[in-house]
């Protein structure tokens, strides 16, 4: 009986540490590849760990100055910054724009979307952290005559404590589709984008599909073709250094964008690796969002600068 006892002992102990081996990917190597040229984006360097696109404006929106729990909330030197781009222009800068009323001195914005409302005005949905990790939704409009963005709400709730959208599951980018009846979830520590039907009526989801990916995916944006995209860590190890010391120059995070079309019953995925990169020319990727009918695309990353490249090859077989 002992004998078993330990033979099991010993077959969980393997299968945990491989587990653990697997998740880290310690058996994986990033290649370098580009889908044309890449440039850098003046103006980002703190962070571009989100960005969402208005293909009615022409503009993409971004988030910077991201912040992780420190036990002491006075290690926490970021300053939190919005930029917009102009997409119609090929300046390769950003541009600050300030924040008006904001009730709270405390503005470390983390993940966005939008909503561009009747009268034209780009609504933006913001993420927002404070030093001392606490969290709500900031609700800013895009005044595009002074270049500001206006305080309207911030909605603050005890349940916003975790990323928890799925019990005992760990999420991280989620989006719905263009017609908002389908809703995609990152599980980033399982490696898999789980595929959900959206009942906006009854506030419910049902499960349709779990695509593997591989690789850890960070945030989504979806295209105007209703095509996934993400910009993923596919060497978590490294992720997680560089994400512990990102002010350390000489620690780099490999990067990997992939777009995925869809099966009509969204129970498949065509997947194509549009970017990847070692860690040094685009570190720690965190959002891929593309535009002018897929020629171009944006990479933002979690503490870094923004990425903007032409794709110059076809994406579909």
């Amino acid at each position: 009986m002992l004998k078993i006892i330990l033979v099991a002992l010993l077959a969980f102990l393997v299968q945990y540490s491989f587990k653990v081996l697997l998740t880290l990917d310690v058996h994986k190597r990033t290649y370098n590849h580009r889908p044309g040229p890449c440039r850098k984006i003046e103006g980002v360097v703190n962070g571009s760990e989100d960005i969402t696109i208005s293909y009615e404006k022409n503009l993409a929106f971004i988030t910077s100055g991201i912040v992780f729990l420190h036990s002491d909330s006075s290690k926490t030197e970021n300053n939190g910054e919005m930029f917009v781009y102009d997409l119609s222009q090929r300046t390769y800068k950003a541009e600050r724009i300030p924040v008006k009323n904001l009730e709270d001195s405390e503005f470390l914005p983390h993940g966005i979307s939008h909503w561009v409302l009747k009268d034209g005005t780009v609504r933006l949905f913001v993420v927002v952290h404070s030093k001392d990790f606490k969290h709500s939704i900031v609700i800013l409009d895009y005044d595009e005559k002074n270049r500001v963005l206006n305080h309207v709400r911030t909605i603050r709730d005890d349940k916003f404590n975790s990323h928890y959208l799925l019990e005992n599951t760990a999420t991280n980018g989620i989006i719905l589709s263009n017609d908002k009846k389908t809703l995609y979830v990152s599980f980033i520590y399982e490696e898999t984008i789980g595929v959900f039907d959206w009942n906006v009526g009854k506030q419910e989801i049902r499960e349709v599909s779990k695509i593997e990916t591989l690789t850890a995916c960070d945030n989504f944006h979806v295209d105007e073709d209703d095509n996934l995209w993400s910009a993923c860590h596919p060497v978590l190890k490294d992720a997680a250094k560089h994400l512990g010391n990102h002010k350390n120059k000489d620690l780099h995070s490999p990067t990997q964008v992939l777009r995925f079309k869809f099966s009509e019953d969204r129970k498949f995925a065509e997947i194509v690796e549009v970017f990847s990169d070692e860690g040094r020319f685009t570190s720690a990727g965190a959002v891929a969002t593309s535009f002018d009918n897929g020629k171009q695309m944006l990479i933002g990353t979690v503490f870094r600068d923004v990425t903007h490249c032409d794709i110059n090859i076809s994406l579909d077989f």
